[in-house]
């Protein structure tokens, strides 16, 4: 009850703050995620087991706040198509949580996105077909779109206008999300509407090293465009063609932390020792 009133009372807040809409997260492995997921939600109450019960804390919050809401305030939630693990969410679960909130009438639209932080190397390894693409889940749309009629945005892979006006043109997705693009360009839906770029640069730094680029690889990429927000936040140019060091030592920080902290991952003592030597040569 706590938790659901507590989304209820922020998108009120947002509503009195002057947002027009709240998007509520329940993709990445993020607190609904868990609850929507059985390779985490291992409950026993009203709230765990089956598939109607595992989305019904996603469905209650929805409700909440379309009731604490004014009609016209936008609600969104954020979906995975599949979070990528092994008795985890799939995408016949997804298309019937897409169904289920289609049916409460609350929900203005549904982005799709897939994967979660616990296995976040999912998204590094796409198949090249899917990345020249660039939409990595618009497959699961079109899926989603046969199945239900609520709006959907998909985000994940684009960078270029060719490639956004192709997904909009097949009528699975009705909206274009962009993330990670952002932090480099974040006026980039501008210039790619007027026609002043084609596409965004895309950005995946890497070290070379495919154990590294294959285990740590989405770490890396998530702290490399963290330093990018931290750079626009702070009024520094964004020089996106430039690795920092800082970033070299937040890799090293990351090491330590997959080294250290997930013994189950990781379990030889040799490599501990390491990481813990490189996280003293950074902090000194």
């Amino acid at each position: 009850e706590d938790v659901v009133e507590r989304f209820a009372i922020t998108a009120q807040r947002a509503e009195e703050a002057g947002f027009d809409g709240v998007q509520v997260h329940s993709a990445h492995g993020y607190l609904l995620s868990s609850f929507l997921s059985p390779h985490t939600n291992r409950r026993t109450d009203d709230y765990g087991g089956s598939p109607e019960k595992r989305r019904a804390l996603l469905l209650r919050i929805v409700g909440k706040i379309r009731e604490r809401v004014q009609k016209g305030f936008v609600l969104m939630v954020k979906l995975n198509s599949a979070d990528f693990q092994r008795g985890g969410f799939s995408e016949e679960e997804s298309l019937e949580v897409l169904k289920a909130l289609e049916a409460t009438a609350g929900v203005d639209m549904v982005e799709i996105s897939g994967g979660t932080y616990e296995k976040m190397e999912a998204l590094q390894t796409v198949k090249d077909s899917t990345r020249q693409r660039e939409a990595f889940f618009l497959d699961f749309a079109q899926k989603a779109r046969a199945a239900c009629n609520i709006p959907l945005m998909l985000t994940g892979g684009f960078s270029s206008a060719a490639a956004m006006n192709e997904a909009l043109q097949s009528k699975a997705v009705d909206v274009i999300g962009l993330a990670r693009p952002l932090c480099v360009y974040p006026d980039g839906p501008k210039q790619l509407i007027s026609g002043e770029l084609a596409a965004l640069k895309r950005h995946a730094p890497v070290i070379g090293i495919r154990y590294i680029d294959n285990s740590l690889g989405a770490a890396f990429n998530n702290f490399w465009h963290n330093a990018h927000i931290r750079n626009l936040a702070t009024g520094s140019p964004v020089q996106p063609d430039k690795l920092r060091p800082s970033i070299l030592k937040m890799l090293i920080l990351d090491m330590t932390f997959t080294y250290i902290w997930d013994p189950q991952r990781n379990p030889g003592k040799t490599r501990c020792i390491v990481a813990s030597l490189a996280l003293l040569v950074v902090l000194l």
